[in-house]
């Protein structure tokens, strides 16, 4: 489940990388394209390495998520023309919080609404 939500990210993050190029923002599409990286990157090593890749989605924990999004929220952070502290952390916090945490969430209750959809 983890693999088809992070296909389905990589396809919507393609829309956006695209949306970047044709307003020629390539230093935005090279900052979010290594976040996205680095995030899927982690969480996919972490999982592995936790042997949790092939278990149940509903039983994933956040942890890994969170630490996931830490990373691809610091690489924002660094990445940016204005950084600062406060900016980074605010990219930490809102990657690793935010993003990671609606992953999370996600991931975890798909085979509800799945089931829901399809009537079981």
């Amino acid at each position: 489940m983890v693999a088809a939500s992070l296909a389905v990210g990589a396809a919507i993050l393609l829309l956006a990388l695209v949306g970047l190029a044709l307003q020629s923002n390539w230093l935005k599409l090279a900052r979010v394209a290594l976040a996205a990286a680095g995030y899927a990157a982690v969480l996919v090593g972490l999982l592995r390495a936790r042997q949790l890749w092939d278990g149940p989605a509903h039983r994933l924990p956040y942890w890994p998520f969170a630490v996931a999004g830490v990373s691809g929220g610091l690489v924002s952070g660094v990445m940016r023309p204005e950084s600062s502290v406060p900016l980074v952390v605010a990219d930490v916090v809102g990657a690793g919080v935010l993003l990671a945490g609606l992953h999370w969430v996600t991931v975890r209750s798909w085979h509800r609404v799945r089931d829901a959809v399809e009537g079981r």
